[in-house]
């Protein structure tokens, strides 16, 4: 008997998910979802969460030396009233205090 084929998710972003894929700065985001983010050389790697449609954002520190890597996507994450668009990724005080003790 032969096995049947089963129907792909319905949400066919999935399917399209690249772990390999590399995003720039000022690149439009090709799916709404998770992606981590790493910088030159100031700041470890972190993620971020990010819509489809928007730029990613530079680094207010190293300015474009920043790529995006899709972690997970979420295709049905959508704009909603009151959400924060992220234009820059903003240094945070606690990754330099890091950094400096390492």
């Amino acid at each position: 008997m032969r096995k049947q084929k089963v129907p792909p998710p319905k949400s066919a972003s999935v399917l399209r998910f690249d772990r390999k894929a590399v995003y720039r700065t000022g690149d439009a985001v090709p799916e709404s979802g998770i992606y981590r983010v790493s910088h030159g050389s100031h700041r470890l790697p972190h993620e971020v969460t990010l819509l489809q449609h928007q730029t990613f954002p530079r680094c207010c520190k190293c300015a474009t030396l920043v790529v995006f890597e899709p972690v997970a996507l979420a295709p049905t994450l959508t704009e909603r009233r009151g959400h924060i668009v992220l234009y820059e990724l903003p240094e945070l005080e606690e990754d330099n205090a890091g950094l400096k003790s390492a």
